[in-house]
Protein backbone atom coordinates (compact mmCIF):
# COMPACT_ATOMS: atom_id res chain seq x y z
CA UNK A 1 0.00 0.00 0.00
CA UNK A 2 1.26 3.63 -0.92
CA UNK A 3 2.73 5.55 2.17
CA UNK A 4 0.65 8.21 3.31
CA UNK A 5 3.49 10.78 3.02
CA UNK A 6 3.78 9.86 -1.27
CA UNK A 7 -0.08 9.54 -0.70
CA UNK A 8 -0.17 13.76 0.47
CA UNK A 9 2.72 14.43 -1.81
CA UNK A 10 0.99 13.53 -4.64
CA UNK A 11 -2.26 14.99 -4.28
CA UNK A 12 -0.37 18.24 -3.69
CA UNK A 13 1.24 18.23 -7.61
CA UNK A 14 -0.57 20.78 -9.31
CA UNK A 15 -3.09 20.09 -12.05
CA UNK A 16 -1.51 20.18 -15.43
CA UNK A 17 -3.23 23.56 -17.35
CA UNK A 18 -5.96 23.31 -19.92
CA UNK A 19 -4.85 23.27 -23.26
CA UNK A 20 -7.25 26.21 -24.27
CA UNK A 21 -7.32 29.30 -22.50
CA UNK A 22 -10.03 29.16 -19.18
CA UNK A 23 -12.40 31.68 -21.06
CA UNK A 24 -16.35 32.21 -20.17
CA UNK A 25 -18.63 33.31 -23.12
CA UNK A 26 -22.16 34.37 -22.34
CA UNK A 27 -24.42 33.04 -25.02
CA UNK A 28 -27.43 35.25 -24.73
CA UNK A 29 -27.47 38.11 -21.90
CA UNK A 30 -26.27 37.51 -18.43
CA UNK A 31 -27.30 39.24 -15.21
CA UNK A 32 -25.22 40.20 -12.35
CA UNK A 33 -25.28 36.68 -10.75
CA UNK A 34 -24.41 35.23 -14.35
CA UNK A 35 -21.34 37.27 -14.39
CA UNK A 36 -20.11 36.09 -11.09
CA UNK A 37 -20.08 32.74 -12.19
CA UNK A 38 -18.83 33.27 -15.43
CA UNK A 39 -15.93 35.03 -13.07
CA UNK A 40 -16.10 32.27 -10.87
CA UNK A 41 -15.40 29.36 -13.29
CA UNK A 42 -12.96 31.49 -15.26
CA UNK A 43 -10.48 31.70 -12.12
CA UNK A 44 -10.52 28.28 -11.49
CA UNK A 45 -8.75 27.67 -15.09
CA UNK A 46 -10.77 24.57 -15.76
CA UNK A 47 -10.99 25.74 -19.94
CA UNK A 48 -13.15 27.22 -22.21
CA UNK A 49 -16.45 27.27 -21.42
CA UNK A 50 -19.78 28.67 -22.46
CA UNK A 51 -22.43 29.51 -20.18
CA UNK A 52 -26.19 30.66 -20.68
CA UNK A 53 -29.23 31.99 -18.20
CA UNK A 54 -32.95 31.23 -18.75
CA UNK A 55 -35.73 31.42 -15.89
CA UNK A 56 -38.08 28.42 -15.21
CA UNK A 57 -40.62 29.02 -12.66
CA UNK A 58 -39.02 29.99 -9.62
CA UNK A 59 -35.44 29.39 -10.75
CA UNK A 60 -32.66 30.80 -12.46
CA UNK A 61 -30.74 28.23 -14.43
CA UNK A 62 -27.24 29.03 -15.63
CA UNK A 63 -26.14 26.46 -17.94
CA UNK A 64 -22.49 25.43 -18.56
CA UNK A 65 -21.00 23.63 -21.68
CA UNK A 66 -17.77 22.71 -22.83
CA UNK A 67 -14.09 21.76 -21.52
CA UNK A 68 -15.12 23.55 -17.84
CA UNK A 69 -18.17 22.10 -17.42
CA UNK A 70 -16.71 18.34 -18.21
CA UNK A 71 -14.15 18.91 -15.74
CA UNK A 72 -16.74 20.24 -13.03
CA UNK A 73 -18.56 17.21 -13.82
CA UNK A 74 -15.57 14.81 -13.69
CA UNK A 75 -15.93 12.99 -10.01
CA UNK A 76 -18.65 13.94 -7.58
CA UNK A 77 -20.30 17.20 -8.95
CA UNK A 78 -18.84 19.43 -5.44
CA UNK A 79 -17.86 21.42 -7.57
CA UNK A 80 -20.54 22.37 -9.32
CA UNK A 81 -22.39 22.13 -5.85
CA UNK A 82 -20.49 24.53 -4.25
CA UNK A 83 -20.82 27.15 -6.73
CA UNK A 84 -24.33 26.83 -7.02
CA UNK A 85 -24.18 27.47 -2.98
CA UNK A 86 -21.62 30.73 -3.66
CA UNK A 87 -24.46 31.90 -6.41
CA UNK A 88 -27.21 31.41 -4.51
CA UNK A 89 -25.31 33.47 -1.65
CA UNK A 90 -24.67 36.91 -4.33
CA UNK A 91 -28.50 36.76 -4.95
CA UNK A 92 -29.63 37.03 -1.91
CA UNK A 93 -27.07 39.99 -1.86
CA UNK A 94 -28.69 41.38 -4.82
CA UNK A 95 -32.31 41.04 -3.92
CA UNK A 96 -34.23 40.57 -0.86
CA UNK A 97 -36.50 37.71 -2.91
CA UNK A 98 -34.28 36.43 -5.25
CA UNK A 99 -35.05 33.25 -7.25
CA UNK A 100 -33.62 30.09 -6.45
CA UNK A 101 -29.91 29.56 -8.89
CA UNK A 102 -29.01 26.13 -10.39
CA UNK A 103 -25.80 25.29 -11.69
CA UNK A 104 -26.03 22.87 -15.20
CA UNK A 105 -23.16 22.08 -16.27
CA UNK A 106 -23.33 19.81 -19.45
CA UNK A 107 -19.77 17.48 -19.13
CA UNK A 108 -20.04 14.10 -19.47
CA UNK A 109 -22.98 13.15 -18.50
CA UNK A 110 -22.54 9.34 -19.53
CA UNK A 111 -19.30 9.27 -17.14
CA UNK A 112 -21.60 11.00 -14.37
CA UNK A 113 -24.38 8.53 -14.57
CA UNK A 114 -22.09 6.18 -14.52
CA UNK A 115 -20.78 6.82 -11.36
CA UNK A 116 -24.16 7.09 -9.89
CA UNK A 117 -24.83 3.41 -10.64
CA UNK A 118 -21.71 2.46 -9.39
CA UNK A 119 -22.85 4.52 -5.55
CA UNK A 120 -26.11 3.33 -5.81
CA UNK A 121 -24.79 -0.66 -6.15
CA UNK A 122 -22.64 -0.18 -3.08
CA UNK A 123 -24.97 1.36 -1.05
CA UNK A 124 -27.87 -1.08 -2.05
CA UNK A 125 -25.18 -4.05 -1.35
CA UNK A 126 -24.42 -1.81 1.97
CA UNK A 127 -28.32 -1.75 3.05
CA UNK A 128 -29.17 -5.09 2.65
CA UNK A 129 -25.81 -6.52 4.30
CA UNK A 130 -26.65 -4.45 7.55
CA UNK A 131 -30.25 -4.35 7.38
CA UNK A 132 -30.04 -0.75 7.71
CA UNK A 133 -30.64 2.40 5.95
CA UNK A 134 -27.95 4.10 4.20
CA UNK A 135 -28.48 7.89 3.75
CA UNK A 136 -26.18 9.03 0.44
CA UNK A 137 -24.40 12.81 0.41
CA UNK A 138 -26.60 15.76 -0.21
CA UNK A 139 -26.68 16.22 -4.13
CA UNK A 140 -28.68 18.13 -6.60
CA UNK A 141 -32.15 16.73 -7.76
CA UNK A 142 -30.87 15.65 -11.48
CA UNK A 143 -28.65 13.14 -9.23
CA UNK A 144 -30.87 12.23 -6.81
CA UNK A 145 -33.23 11.29 -9.59
CA UNK A 146 -30.72 9.30 -10.95
CA UNK A 147 -29.99 7.16 -7.68
CA UNK A 148 -34.13 6.55 -7.15
CA UNK A 149 -33.70 5.23 -11.41
CA UNK A 150 -30.50 3.35 -11.14
CA UNK A 151 -32.02 0.88 -8.09
CA UNK A 152 -36.12 1.01 -8.87
CA UNK A 153 -36.29 -2.68 -10.13
CA UNK A 154 -33.06 -3.91 -7.63
CA UNK A 155 -34.80 -6.33 -5.21
CA UNK A 156 -34.64 -5.80 -1.48
CA UNK A 157 -34.20 -2.10 -1.32
CA UNK A 158 -36.01 0.62 -1.81
CA UNK A 159 -34.73 4.57 -2.00
CA UNK A 160 -36.35 7.74 -0.71
CA UNK A 161 -35.18 11.36 -0.40
CA UNK A 162 -34.86 13.22 2.61
CA UNK A 163 -33.70 16.72 3.95
CA UNK A 164 -34.38 20.26 2.28
CA UNK A 165 -32.57 22.52 -0.28
CA UNK A 166 -28.30 21.72 -0.47
CA UNK A 167 -29.20 18.90 2.72
CA UNK A 168 -31.52 16.99 0.26
CA UNK A 169 -30.31 13.35 0.18
CA UNK A 170 -31.31 10.00 -0.69
CA UNK A 171 -31.87 6.98 1.83
CA UNK A 172 -31.77 3.42 0.49
CA UNK A 173 -33.77 1.92 2.49
CA UNK A 174 -33.45 -2.11 2.83
CA UNK A 175 -36.34 -4.31 2.72
CA UNK A 176 -37.64 -5.07 6.76
CA UNK A 177 -36.23 -1.55 8.34
CA UNK A 178 -38.84 0.57 9.46
CA UNK A 179 -39.19 3.08 6.67
CA UNK A 180 -38.97 0.21 3.87
CA UNK A 181 -42.59 0.92 3.45
CA UNK A 182 -42.54 4.70 3.73
CA UNK A 183 -39.80 4.30 0.85
CA UNK A 184 -41.90 2.19 -1.50
CA UNK A 185 -44.68 4.48 -1.37
CA UNK A 186 -42.46 7.76 -1.88
CA UNK A 187 -40.40 5.97 -4.52
CA UNK A 188 -40.40 8.37 -7.95
CA UNK A 189 -42.42 5.57 -9.96
CA UNK A 190 -45.40 5.56 -7.62
CA UNK A 191 -45.47 8.91 -6.39
CA UNK A 192 -42.86 11.52 -8.03
CA UNK A 193 -40.20 13.59 -5.31
CA UNK A 194 -41.41 17.28 -6.72
CA UNK A 195 -38.29 18.30 -5.49
CA UNK A 196 -36.22 15.66 -7.15
CA UNK A 197 -37.84 16.46 -10.14
CA UNK A 198 -38.24 20.45 -10.29
CA UNK A 199 -34.45 21.21 -9.39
Amino acid sequence: REPREARTERNREPRPAPAEPSVGTATGDLGPVGEFILGVVERMDLGPFEVSESEEGRFVVYQLAGTAAEELTAADGRATEAIQLLANQAAGRLSDDPKRVVVDAEGDRERREEFLGRMAERAARRARDTTRSVALDPMNGRDRRGIHMALRETEGVATMSVGEGRYRQVVVVPEGADEYEEALNSSPDSSPDSQDEEE
